[in-house]
Protein backbone atom coordinates (compact mmCIF):
# COMPACT_ATOMS: atom_id res chain seq x y z
CA UNK A 1 0.00 0.00 0.00
CA UNK A 2 1.72 3.67 -0.75
CA UNK A 3 5.27 3.95 -1.77
CA UNK A 4 6.85 0.88 0.08
CA UNK A 5 5.34 -1.36 -3.16
CA UNK A 6 6.15 -4.39 -1.46
CA UNK A 7 4.50 -8.40 -3.05
CA UNK A 8 0.85 -8.87 -2.27
CA UNK A 9 1.48 -11.20 0.71
CA UNK A 10 3.57 -7.94 2.34
CA UNK A 11 7.01 -9.73 2.36
CA UNK A 12 9.88 -9.07 0.83
CA UNK A 13 11.74 -6.15 0.52
CA UNK A 14 10.38 -2.59 -0.69
CA UNK A 15 10.31 -1.21 -4.07
CA UNK A 16 12.31 1.45 -4.97
CA UNK A 17 10.23 4.72 -5.68
CA UNK A 18 11.99 5.94 -9.05
CA UNK A 19 12.77 9.81 -8.97
CA UNK A 20 13.77 11.59 -11.93
CA UNK A 21 17.73 11.88 -12.57
CA UNK A 22 17.90 15.66 -11.64
CA UNK A 23 16.50 14.97 -8.56
CA UNK A 24 18.68 12.09 -7.70
CA UNK A 25 22.05 14.05 -8.73
CA UNK A 26 20.57 17.16 -6.11
CA UNK A 27 20.07 14.44 -3.45
CA UNK A 28 23.06 13.42 -4.05
CA UNK A 29 25.16 16.61 -4.32
CA UNK A 30 23.29 18.24 -0.94
CA UNK A 31 24.63 15.26 0.57
CA UNK A 32 27.99 16.44 -0.19
CA UNK A 33 27.31 20.11 0.67
CA UNK A 34 25.24 19.90 3.57
CA UNK A 35 28.06 18.54 6.43
CA UNK A 36 30.19 21.29 4.73
CA UNK A 37 28.09 24.30 4.94
CA UNK A 38 26.98 23.32 8.38
CA UNK A 39 30.63 23.43 9.50
CA UNK A 40 31.12 26.57 7.81
CA UNK A 41 28.08 28.02 9.36
CA UNK A 42 29.63 27.21 13.03
CA UNK A 43 32.98 28.39 12.36
CA UNK A 44 31.05 31.37 10.55
CA UNK A 45 29.27 31.86 14.14
CA UNK A 46 32.19 30.92 16.43
CA UNK A 47 34.60 33.58 14.83
CA UNK A 48 32.22 36.56 14.55
CA UNK A 49 30.17 35.76 17.82
CA UNK A 50 31.13 39.00 19.10
CA UNK A 51 30.55 41.27 16.56
CA UNK A 52 26.94 39.31 16.02
CA UNK A 53 26.10 40.17 19.68
CA UNK A 54 27.46 43.71 19.26
CA UNK A 55 25.20 44.09 16.10
CA UNK A 56 21.88 42.54 18.07
CA UNK A 57 22.73 44.42 21.23
CA UNK A 58 22.84 48.01 19.17
CA UNK A 59 20.07 46.58 17.25
CA UNK A 60 17.63 45.86 20.37
CA UNK A 61 19.47 49.62 21.83
CA UNK A 62 18.72 51.38 18.86
CA UNK A 63 15.13 50.54 18.48
CA UNK A 64 14.32 51.28 22.62
CA UNK A 65 16.16 54.42 21.80
CA UNK A 66 13.75 55.60 18.87
CA UNK A 67 10.42 54.13 20.61
CA UNK A 68 11.00 56.82 23.42
CA UNK A 69 12.69 59.76 21.37
CA UNK A 70 8.81 59.28 19.90
CA UNK A 71 7.36 59.26 22.92
CA UNK A 72 9.00 62.26 24.29
CA UNK A 73 8.71 64.20 20.99
CA UNK A 74 5.07 63.26 20.90
CA UNK A 75 4.66 64.62 24.41
CA UNK A 76 4.41 68.29 23.11
CA UNK A 77 3.22 69.77 26.79
CA UNK A 78 4.57 67.97 29.48
CA UNK A 79 7.87 66.29 27.47
CA UNK A 80 11.21 65.96 29.58
CA UNK A 81 13.63 67.86 27.80
CA UNK A 82 16.56 65.84 30.04
CA UNK A 83 15.28 62.63 28.89
CA UNK A 84 15.89 63.64 25.34
CA UNK A 85 19.00 65.44 25.53
CA UNK A 86 20.60 62.60 27.85
CA UNK A 87 19.25 59.87 25.13
CA UNK A 88 20.56 62.34 22.62
CA UNK A 89 24.10 62.53 24.19
CA UNK A 90 24.51 58.42 25.07
CA UNK A 91 23.66 57.93 21.33
CA UNK A 92 26.30 60.42 20.56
Amino acid sequence: FGLLGSDDRGVGPPAQVDLSPGLQALGRWSEGVFPFAILLACVFVYEHSRGLLVFLWLSVFLSQANEIMRKQVALKECRRPHVLASLILFMA
